[in-house]
């Protein structure tokens, strides 16, 4: 376990991070395969000790994993992230994002149809399923007879 309060991580304490993102990284990737090349770059570097002397930088410690996985699997969504201590906890993006879905209709932002009876879906964001199957479906509903679809992900972070 890492001491949440500790500001200097040790080796042996990024090793274990290490592997446990490996292991998440592996079970639940979206592509199977990408999880595992993944999994296998923080194992071997786990095994090269490379991050050994980001200890004392939470920041640098995260986003030289992220770097270095985006390179090896070729997935720009792939993020490493140090949220704060126990005592100075940092802004979790990921909590405000999901406190936000209401206002945002969980990410459809437009839909409508186009001249010659093509649907226009726009979506800002993708949100976890049981999250958005509302909006979705709603959205869906209304050009389900649609010849075409416009699928506008233009803005859309993932």
């Amino acid at each position: 376990m890492v001491d949440e309060s500790a500001t200097t991580l040790s080796g042996e304490e990024i090793d274990a991070l290490l592997e446990r993102a490996a292991e998440v990284l592996e079970a639940r990737h979206v592509v199977p395969e990408t999880g595992r090349v993944g999994a296998g770059m923080l194992r071997a570097a786990r095994a090269r000790q490379a991050y050994h002397h980001l200890g004392d930088a939470p920041a640098a410690l995260a986003g030289r994993p992220t770097m270095d996985l985006r390179l090896a699997t070729g997935d720009g969504h792939l993020l490493v992230e140090h949220l704060g201590d126990a005592a100075r906890p940092a802004d979790d993006w990921i909590v405000r994002w999901r406190q936000e879905g209401p206002a945002r209709n969980w990410g459809v932002d437009t839909v409508r149809l186009l001249p010659g009876n093509i649907g226009l879906l726009k979506l800002t964001s993708f949100y976890t399923y049981d999250l958005a199957v509302a909006a979705l479906g709603a959205a869906m509903e209304l050009i389900r007879h649609s010849a075409g679809l416009v699928l506008d992900l233009t803005g859309n972070g993932g």
